[in-house]
């Protein structure tokens, strides 16, 4: 997937990105491994995000650009050709019957979106727009919100189904108020969670709406200042014991690289 573009950084200034941000502080072995290294990795569960994210920003941009939308089949291809890409460019653990239903997954759980999500999502202004905002005189945060429209500001989550309390302590919906401020010079209307998920029966989805205070968003960034210092210092934790992102399903090093 291209890297999208950002200002320059100015001279002594940090500017974290928020994946990166988040990817530390999840696990500081992964992100201290993928930082040091050029050969990529991922994990089937990844690649159908990957590939149901691109789908979905392209319907998004459809609805800015022409106010329509795209028609189920351009969407599902759209999702399967950047599985396909993404599994090419990098190497999947799992047996190659497992990678290539994935393949079959990421066009289901396209679908799922065109039928249960997209619908909702109205009045796009941005799509995985570059936005960079200034949390203190020497930090700054970057990152690409999956879209903006008039009601607020969603982020797509697929492959595990999202509680209402995940949604309201996303550290990513956090910095995605900050940057919409960044952007548009005002806190975003709604925040929200359309997540795609798989069940017993097959895909599902559902929208979890949520809201931050100034204190949460003041909280966010403490976080930001004191990863970017533990990143800088080479400062890497594990996961926490039991968090469900450390599992053969969700990191392509677990069992690898990992103590």
């Amino acid at each position: 997937m291209p890297r999208p573009e950002y200002p320059p950084i100015a001279p002594g200034i940090s500017r974290p990105t928020q994946s990166t941000l988040e990817r530390y502080l999840r696990c500081g072995i992964r992100w201290e491994l993928e930082h040091e290294e050029t050969h990529r990795f991922a994990t089937v569960r990844m690649l159908i995000g990957s590939g149901v994210a691109a789908g979905a920003a392209a319907a998004k941009r459809a609805k800015r650009d022409t106010q329509q939308g795209i028609v189920l089949g351009e969407l599902v291809e759209r999702s399967v050709s950047v599985y396909e890409d993404e599994r090419s460019g990098c190497e999947v653990p799992g047996s190659s019957l497992e990678v290539s239903q994935g393949k079959d997954d990421t066009a289901d759980a396209a679908r799922e979106y065109w039928m249960r999500v997209s619908p909702k999502v109205k009045d796009v202004l941005y799509v995985e727009e570059p936005i960079v905002a200034a949390l203190n005189d020497t930090l700054e945060i970057a990152g690409t919100p999956d879209g903006i429209t008039a009601e607020g500001l969603g982020d797509d989550k697929v492959g595990k189904a999202w509680t209402q309390e995940m949604a309201d302590r996303s550290r990513q919906l956090s910095l995605y108020d900050l940057l919409h401020v960044a952007l548009r010079g005002e806190r975003p209307r709604r925040l929200w969670i359309d997540n795609v998920f798989r069940t017993r029966k097959g895909w599902s989805a559902q929208r979890l709406y949520t809201q931050r205070t100034p204190e949460d968003l003041a909280g966010v960034v403490e976080i930001v200042e004191r990863a970017t210092e533990g990143m800088a210092a080479g400062v890497t934790l594990q996961a926490p014991e039991g968090a469900w992102w450390c599992s053969s399903a969700w990191c392509p090093h677990y069992g690898r690289g990992c103590p």
